[in-house]
């Protein structure tokens, strides 16, 4: 049998595998080419957003720019936007809200687009005013003594500061030294820092003097503008030919506002500066003269203040913003508060401007919430130091025993800010350092909403700047 040998086809084998090799190349290299053309048009996207965010940041400076010049022209605009050698960057789309009735300030919309890409867009929103001085836990215009406790929020003052407190915020004084008296337990009066004391914010860097001084007599000057404000809004009351006005705020957004026309008995206090006055405090018969609807946050304007033209008596709760002024010394005879959280906490506001003190009673509550920013324009903010041993009366005291169950009280719950003129006080110790008359203890809270959302009309110091900035996702 013959036998015959079978021959492959080397050549022909080698085929498929030739093939499947430039098929893996042929996919990998696709690959390799879609990452590197996926990462061409990331960083093209990447440097067109960087330019269309330099361009919305251009449109803040125009518009910071035309708001120095017009202040009035609230016109949209949109503008190109060039390199320093002409080349288009982008453009941006200026938007100018008017300025609010409120707090005078404006909020500032700016769409920026790359020049290259017109599909890739930049938000920027600000916020620019003058900032409120509610910016500020504490301010005053003289010496201040902050006791024990923790204090919280940035304090100013443009005398000198014995800072005993746990404070947890910046403190300045206009004050390279001052004298300490016997206001700050200083016996015999002696030379002392601007800020100095037991607090710890001088170990951790939070003190700081002596700072630029705050002008009072610069921030006082727009009461006769309010007035005249409120008299063309109809918020206006006129003198009482009685004893003044009592305004209570009220949870539904209205304001009851009562004429004074009898008094308790008068009481007799120390002040702080003339000595012993005889001061009338509380209400013993009243007549309604009008309820008043507040306007609620996103209708604030002209209708949210309310001007006096007489002492004023204020209390109640509200969950809109509000400001009460007065021409003579506001009483605070029971609290002002506003919601403690969700978004009514977020709009209601009170402010307490008066143009001489802003006052706590003797017969004050016991525990006394305060929300509220307070502002005594050329007085202070003040509880008088009664007392109520008829022994000391030897010595020159107005004490009387019908005064004993209020003149030591026990919590001021405070949230907002305080602002006096002359010096500050709701506790008065002797010198063993015991609390003989006011509140033996102060809750603060810094109320950092009314940075930006002061109470309508609240009095406002230095230039314009932006008070909030913040990109908007589109």
């Amino acid at each position: 049998m013959k036998k015959y040998a079978i021959l492959h086809d080397v050549r022909g084998a080698t085929l498929p595998v030739a093939l499947a090799f430039l098929g893996i190349f042929l996919v990998l290299t696709t690959a390799v080419l879609s990452y590197v053309q996926m990462e061409i048009q990331v960083s093209r996207r990447s440097v067109a957003d960087g330019q269309a965010f330099a361009a919305a940041e251009a449109g803040i400076a125009y518009a910071r720019w035309r708001l120095a010049h017009a202040p009035d022209d609230f016109t949209p605009q949109t503008n190109e936007y060039r390199d320093p050698q002409g080349g288009l960057v982008g453009t941006f789309e200026l938007t100018i809200d008017p300025r609010s009735a409120c707090n005078g300030s404006t909020r500032v919309v700016v769409k920026g687009r790359s020049g290259a890409h017109q599909k890739r867009t930049r938000t920027v929103a600000i916020t620019y005013g003058a900032p409120a001085l509610t910016k500020y836990s504490y301010l005053t215009n003289s010496n201040v003594w902050f006791g024990g406790g923790e204090l919280k929020g940035p304090v100013h003052a443009n005398g000198g500061i014995r800072m005993d407190a746990d404070d947890k915020s910046r403190v300045t004084s206009a004050k390279q030294t001052y004298i300490c008296g016997a206001e700050h337990n200083c016996k015999p009066p002696t030379t002392k820092p601007g800020i100095w004391g037991m607090g710890a914010g001088g170990a951790k860097g939070l003190w700081d003097f002596p700072t630029g001084k705050i002008d009072f007599d610069t921030i006082t000057l727009g009461l006769p503008v309010f007035q005249a404000q409120a008299i063309a809004a109809n918020t206006y009351f006129e003198p009482s030919n009685a004893f003044g006005y009592h305004a209570r705020l009220n949870e539904n957004g209205t304001l009851d506002v009562f004429r004074v026309i009898e008094i308790k008995p008068k009481v007799w206090g120390y002040d702080g500066r003339t000595g012993w006055v005889e001061t009338a405090e509380g209400i013993k018969n009243e007549v309604l003269v009008r309820t008043a609807t507040i306007p609620e946050a996103a209708a604030c304007g002209e209708q949210s203040l309310f001007f006096f033209d007489d002492t004023l008596w204020v209390n109640g709760a509200t969950k809109r913003p509000v400001t009460l002024m007065t021409s003579a010394s506001a009483i605070i005879n029971g609290s002002l508060t506003t919601p403690a959280s969700g978004n009514e906490g977020k709009l209601g506001s009170i402010g307490i401007i008066a143009q001489n003190d802003v006052l706590i009673p003797l017969e004050s509550a016991d525990t006394l919430e305060l929300h509220a920013a307070l502002f005594a324009q050329k007085g202070h903010l003040f509880r008088n130091y009664y007392c109520s041993d008829e022994k000391l009366n030897k010595y020159g005291y107005k004490c009387n025993k019908s005064y004993a169950p209020f003149v030591v009280r026990s919590t001021i719950s405070r949230k907002g800010t305080m602002i006096s003129n002359q010096i500050p006080a709701f506790t008065w110790v002797n010198s063993s350092g015991q609390i003989i008359s006011g509140y033996r203890g102060e809750e603060g809270t810094y109320d950092t909403r009314l940075i930006f959302t002061p109470p309508p009309f609240f009095l406002k110091q230095g230039e314009n700047r932006i008070l909030t900035w913040e990109e908007v996702n589109e």
